[in-house]
């Protein structure tokens, strides 16, 4: 993850995130929703992979794309308008768009270091 700091800082908000949403849920419903978000968990656990292992593009941008919908489907076309829902939905977008342009923003702050 040489030179990729920012999108190594994104994954690592994401998953941090994800564990604690788990646990949260967990102690509010109980096993219920347990097995799916193991799932959300070992998918993105999949794709980090093959982002970290093989600099993987494809798996970054579904990656991205599963944050996209995951904002767009809990919280922006859900209809449960808390704002506890808008607050995750941003979450997932602004992630989304952190990881998507992360080159971008690598040679931002990469600049900014320099002076």
């Amino acid at each position: 993850m040489k030179g990729r700091s920012v999108l190594f800082i994104a994954i690592g908000i994401s998953v941090f995130v994800e564990l604690l949403f788990m646990i949260l849920v967990f102690n509010k419903v109980g096993a219920e929703r347990l097995p799916i978000q193991i799932g959300r968990l070992l998918f993105q656990g999949f794709l980090i992979f093959f982002i970290w292992e093989f600099k993987s593009r494809t798996a970054l941008f579904i990656l991205v794309a599963f944050h996209l919908i995951t904002a767009l489907l809990n919280g922006f076309l859900s209809n449960y308008k808390t704002s506890f829902h808008t607050i995750v939905a941003v979450y997932h977008l602004s992630l989304a768009l952190v990881m998507y342009f992360n080159n971008y923003l690598q040679k931002l702050f990469a600049k900014t270091n320099d002076h």
